[in-house]
């Protein structure tokens, strides 16, 4: 990383441009500049989704209108990540999962990295936060219309929360009867691709800003189209 290299971003009550760390750690999830921290997030959960599938779930990417008010004529714009009709332990209602990748590092946004003091020194803290703010804002919500709801969360490190990790446990026992697979390796396999899926945001950010930050060109002459219209080669004519 180039030393003494300002991002374009200036976080909440600062009027400097961000700094850019020597590992890049401002650039994946400090800021949002290039909306890579959303596409991060929606890597993961694309990839939860396809192995919830691949384990025989029936699921819906963002189901609308899951938190609306029938009785009182409202209408949400809420929308759950991942909505499971047959999922274990759920099979009579939805469960409906937010998929959510949290920052242990202390000053990303400006991108000035220190040492967590010793009531932070926590493992897995900030996941925990973030899954009982999830749980605040929509656990109710989720129950009053009778489904289940599961914060899915990351720290951007890889650590996942223990009820994620108990969530993927429960899916590759109920996967390992269908497949006929065990159920420690069905297991790995799912973490590892969820653990490949939030790397390969956080590679893509970095790289992706990095080169916008010290190219003399606009974005549109980045390193990469990751369209997917672009990357299948089957709709080239």
């Amino acid at each position: 990383m180039i030393e003494g290299l300002r991002c374009i971003c200036k976080p909440a009550g600062n009027s400097e441009f961000g700094h850019v760390d020597p590992v890049g750690h401002h650039l994946a999830t400090g800021c949002n500049c290039g909306n890579h921290r959303q596409q991060t997030h929606d890597g993961a959960a694309d990839e939860l989704n396809r192995i919830l599938r691949y384990a025989g779930m029936w699921t819906q990417r963002e189901e609308r209108h899951v938190f609306d008010n029938a009785g009182q004529g409202t209408v949400s714009a809420k929308r759950p990540d991942i909505s499971v009709l047959n999922s274990p332990e759920h099979l009579h209602t939805k469960l409906l999962l937010d998929v959510s990748v949290a920052t242990p590092l202390l000053g990303s946004k400006k991108g000035v990295i220190y040492a967590p003091t010793p009531p932070d020194r926590v493992a897995g803290k900030v996941a925990e936060g973030r899954y009982n703010n999830k749980m605040a804002r929509y656990g109710d919500l989720a129950a009053a219309k009778g489904f289940g709801f599961l914060p899915f969360v990351f720290e951007s490190s890889g650590r996942m929360h223990p009820e994620a990790s108990k969530y993927m446990k429960k899916i590759a026992k109920y996967a390992s009867e269908v497949k006929r697979i065990p159920e420690g390796t069905l297991y790995n396999y799912f973490i590892k691709c969820l653990s490949m899926a939030l790397q390969k945001g956080v590679a893509h950010a970095i790289s992706d800003r990095l080169h916008l930050l010290t190219a003399h060109t606009g974005a549109v002459a980045g390193p990469v189209f990751r369209s997917a219209e672009v990357m299948d080669h089957a709709t080239w004519r």
